[in-house]
């Protein structure tokens, strides 16, 4: 299993220091705060590294096979610590989106930091704001991913329904890409900590709504942190009891 090591950075902004990434090993540039509060007032939330991040680059460090090999795609990648994790275990190539420009700045010195440690494909960030479906069909069309994957997207319930047309685009521009067939399915992973009771299931009644994509498995990562996969063409997973 691959290791990542956050550490120190050297530019103007501090870097995170918590104990739960010891056991990673990227150069990882971040704002420091306090709360979720302090950063969402100052909408530098993409700049914090939160939970799900951290969770999600584990999990993406004990089974490479989710990701290894495919073409990969980010969304709210804030300072990139998934979309990193998914570039040294073997992604084909990471595209990472944000719709901040600042946190994408940020984002770009972190691939920089570590380039030397990621695999042969290719990554690079692109500027994405949730809801902008022909934006996201374009993105699909130039990058033709095949895993999508976020982390802590969810924190937020006001922005679920332009995150939910957004991964629609992306499926929907995916199946028009396929050549002969039944297209294969959009595999979108999901690390969702539960600061609300129920924080993903304002991404599941939307993505209900605009349809497309189903969830396929739940299951959990670490303490308030659940891993959601989605899939496009499949059928509803069960709600564990």
């Amino acid at each position: 299993m691959a290791s990542l090591q956050f550490t120190a950075s050297s530019s103007p902004l501090p870097s995170y220091s918590h104990a739960k990434l010891a056991a990673l090993g990227l150069s990882i540039e971040a704002t420091s705060a306090d709360s979720v509060e302090d950063v969402e007032a100052a909408d530098t939330s993409g700049a914090a590294v939160w939970a799900g991040s951290v969770s999600l680059a584990e999990e993406l460090l004990a089974r490479p096979e989710l990701v290894a090999g495919t073409r990969v795609l980010e969304l709210g990648c804030g300072v990139g610590v998934a979309g990193l994790a998914a570039a040294v275990v073997g992604a084909a190539s990471v595209v990472l989106t944000d719709g901040n420009p600042s946190v994408l700045a940020l984002c770009r010195r972190n691939i920089e930091a570590n380039r030397g440690k990621l695999g042969a494909g290719t990554c690079e960030c692109v500027t994405l704001e949730w809801g902008e479906v022909h934006a996201a069909a374009a993105l699909a069309a130039a990058h033709r991913p095949e895993v999508v994957i976020g982390a802590d997207v969810g924190y937020d319930p006001s922005s679920q329904d332009a995150l939910a047309r957004t991964l629609v685009a992306l499926s929907r521009r995916s199946a028009q890409q396929s050549s002969e067939g039944a297209p294969p399915p959009l595999v979108v992973v999901l690390a969702e900590a539960t600061r609300y009771r129920d924080v993903h299931g304002f991404l599941r009644t939307s993505l209900a709504d605009v349809g497309g994509l189903s969830l396929v498995a739940e299951r959990k990562l670490a303490d308030k942190v659940v891993l959601l996969q989605y899939e496009s063409g499949r059928a509803i997973c069960p709600r564990p009891q």
